[in-house]
């Protein structure tokens, strides 16, 4: 139901605004959307750099967002790689005829990891 909802407010700001001004609404909105739900799940499930990997496994893929799996994870440094695949954003992107790479699934999944590792991205 989610992706819905967030598909129609992409395709929304995109019919209204050129696309830098596009880039820039999709990425802070998907950013600070992620700081929210960061933040809560940090919380409520005592979320942290040991187990943030099955989380985000468990969370995300069930509910429509796609693949994400991390390819490289450094603790010491609190950095990674991640990849996705086959989220909502890359299949609407798709269906439209558009083929670059997306900009708010990112920027939500950064901001996921700036609240639960309490650290910026």
């Amino acid at each position: 139901m989610f992706a819905i909802t967030a598909m129609t407010f992409c395709d929304t700001i995109k019919d209204i605004s050129l696309t830098e001004a596009k880039n820039l609404v999709l990425e802070a909105t998907g950013f600070r959307q992620g700081v929210i739900v960061g933040e809560g799940f940090r919380d409520t499930k005592q979320i942290d750099t040991t187990n943030v990997v099955e989380w985000l496994s468990n969370t995300y893929a069930p509910a429509g967002w796609g693949k994400a799996k991390i390819k490289e994870f450094d603790k010491d440094k609190e950095s990674f790689v991640l990849q996705l695949k086959d989220d909502w954003e890359y299949k609407s992107n798709r269906s439209a005829g558009e083929y670059g790479t997306g900009v708010f699934v990112p920027c939500h999944y950064t901001g996921v990891f700036t609240a639960l590792l309490k650290k910026q991205y």
